[in-house]
């Protein structure tokens, strides 16, 4: 755990990539292969769940510290984290500590799997007593504040640190003197944080990492496992289309708001052809959607899909919204225990082919692979409600018509289009130039090119100075005014600064009618000034009755300009709607509260999405 502690003290200080990466391959070289399982999994974007209650796991550091819970509470305000609030008040042990008498499982060694494996997996299976007697022993045996807060983050479910996927598993391939790529592809997909599954992680490369065909690793050790995704980079609002290139280098699609997938259905040794849905989280959602299963059993050739999957009603799609319901909803006694749900109909839009016949179709240009598909689906048997279908391409000829065409997406429900070069390979991940110079995509939203796992070998592919990649061309965020009511206050460097703030909009046929209900809360957009300003905004226009220092309400007086993506409605908001990706856009000085949306106002973005 110290190791580990110190490894997690090295990341959390530095902006540095090329640091990071350092320090985690030192740590992948000479951590137990156990750690450095656990290590990888938790960098890996993947986490724990929360094993003990915050009110228990107050309760239990209240009893050690000797401190009474609402002096805790006051400390956290200052602090902005509760792990790292509660490390810092418990004693150092062992005598200060109030351990309870020593037993046979109350030893843990300084290895971070003991400490996961032997302490914390087992709180979720005991009683609020037992485990405040087991919170108090592991605290016996972390000497520092700095293990006690890990301790905290691992148990509460909420560890994090500013490390990647890409950049983990970048790192453990360069440990490892392994090609990027064969580490990527070994990963994809589900693995547990064992010392076998990190030893096959690291295995020396062989025949079966580069064979294009046939046993590749990521097909004949896992029938089920994906590739690792190629993600696009977004365009900025202000771009120039035209400096793209010409519009016949690219291939243009619609861009909806749905789970990206990878569709596999490949043949098994033995076995039936072998059926699954990843979604680019890396989870299988295969039970979720047995009408997209059933239908990729009619696919004439195993093969792996890459593609969207959609809520659809006849052939618009429905919204994210929609999509969602069918995801959380379980029917019982579905056939073959399935779940069926018709009333919410799904399809897996396909727009790339990753795999046909057992080889590896990843290096071929877009422009191949994508003739590939069309003649595969073409192909294919049509089942009711079509729920394979192909990605339209939209051939307007240049950027003009094709700018006039995106500002029709909303009308499709649609976010706006996606643009790839026809002769890009499928990549991995995105990545960027880092302040070192180096590859990083710890920002998966920054707008970047993607790193290329291999390059194109077909013979007929054009040379092209264009960046051969895939670009997010979305439209316009909405944009409404709305006031500020609630505040709350940041964590980190921001703990004492009010940085999170609920928005509310009228609930009258006019602005300034009605009364006040939240529509968002938002904390993105403002810059340190602004944030400054705004904070000792609050602290100056406080209402009485807060429920405590870090969470204040806010005298309804300051406007500002909230941008989305959609909305949606909500039954757990007050105003019924939910705003899709809020963020601040700017501060409204010159318009007064009375002046900000009303509730009809959005709703009517909602019923009028053109």
């Amino acid at each position: 755990m110290r190791r580990f502690a110190a490894l997690y003290h090295r990341l959390d200080t530095t902006t540095s990539t090329t640091a990071k990466a350092e320090a985690l391959r030192t740590y992948f070289r000479q951590a137990a292969p156990a750690d450095a399982a656990w290590a990888l999994w938790l960098f890996s974007g993947r986490r724990l769940k929360r094993v003990v209650p915050r009110s228990e796991l107050r309760a239990a550091a209240a009893e050690v510290a000797d401190l009474p819970e609402w002096l805790i509470d006051e400390c956290l305000a200052s602090v902005g984290d509760f792990g790292e609030t509660l490390a810092l008040l418990l004693p150092d042990p062992p005598a200060a500590c109030g351990a309870s008498e020593p037993t046979a499982a109350q030893p843990v060694s300084d290895n971070l799997a003991d400490l996961i494996t032997a302490r914390i997996v087992p709180l979720a299976r005991l009683g609020p007593a037992a485990r405040a007697r087991s919170l108090r022993d592991t605290w016996a045996t972390l000497p520092t504040a700095a293990e006690r807060f890990l301790f905290h983050k691992l148990i509460s479910g909420t560890f994090r640190v500013g490390v990647s996927r890409t950049l983990a598993l970048r790192a453990l391939a360069e440990a490892f003197e392994l090609p990027r790529a064969v580490v990527e592809a070994r990963a994809a997909g589900r693995w547990d944080p064992t010392p076998a599954d990190f030893a096959r992680l690291t295995a020396p490369e062989h025949a079966a990492d580069r064979a294009p065909a046939g046993d590749t690793a990521a097909t004949s050790t896992a029938p089920h496992r994906p590739y690792p995704f190629c993600l696009a980079r977004p365009l900025p609002p202000d771009v120039r289309i035209e400096t793209l290139g010409p519009r016949s280098q690219f291939l243009a699609e619609w861009k909806f708001d749905g789970i990206r997938a990878q569709l596999i259905a490949r043949d098994a040794s033995h076995t039936p052809r072998s059926i699954a849905i990843w979604s680019r989280g890396e989870e299988l959602i295969s039970d979720n959607f047995p009408d997209v299963l059933a239908a990729a059993g009619d696919l004439p050739r195993p093969c792996v899909l890459d593609g969207e999957l959609l809520a659809y009603d006849g052939d618009r799609p429905l919204g994210f919204a929609a999509l969602q319901t069918r995801i959380n909803r379980v029917i019982a006694g579905a056939k073959g225990g399935g779940l069926l749900f018709y009333d919410v109909p799904v399809v897996f839009v396909a727009f790339d082919l990753l795999e046909l016949d057992s080889e590896d179709l990843r290096a071929w240009p877009l422009r191949r692979r994508r003739a590939a598909l069309e003649d595969l689906l073409a192909a294919t048997p049509a089942s009711p409600g079509r729920p394979l279908r192909l990605s339209p391409l939209l051939n307007e000829p240049d950027w003009p018509s094709l700018t006039e065409r995106r500002a029709t997406a909303r009308a499709l429900r649609a976010e706006g289009l996606m643009l790839k070069h026809a002769e890009a390979p499928y990549t991995i991940g995105r990545s960027a130039l880092g302040p070192d110079g180096d590859d990083d995509d710890s920002d998966e939203h920054a707008d970047s090119e993607p790193q290329t796992h291999s390059q194109s070998t077909d013979p007929d592919a054009a040379p092209s100075s264009t960046p051969r990649g895939w670009y997010k061309w979305k439209l316009d965020p909405f944009a409404i005014d709305a006031v500020l009511i609630h505040a709350q206050r940041g964590s980190g460097r921001r703990a004492a600064l009010y940085t999170d703030y609920t928005f509310a909009v009228w609930t009258g046929p006019h602005p300034g009618q009605g009364r006040l209900v939240p529509i968002a809360k938002a904390y993105s957009g403002l810059t340190d000034a602004e944030i400054a300003r705004v904070d000792a905004f609050i602290r100056a226009n406080q209402l009485p009755g807060a429920r405590s220092s870090a969470f204040v309400s806010v005298k309804p007086v300051m406007v500002f300009q909230i941008a989305f993506q959609g909305v949606q409605e909500s039954r757990r908001h007050a105003a019924g709607l939910a705003l899709r990706f809020p963020r601040i856009a700017r501060i409204r000085d010159d318009k007064p509260a009375e002046q900000a949306d009303t509730v009809a106002s959005v709703r009517a973005l909602l019923e009028s999405p053109a």
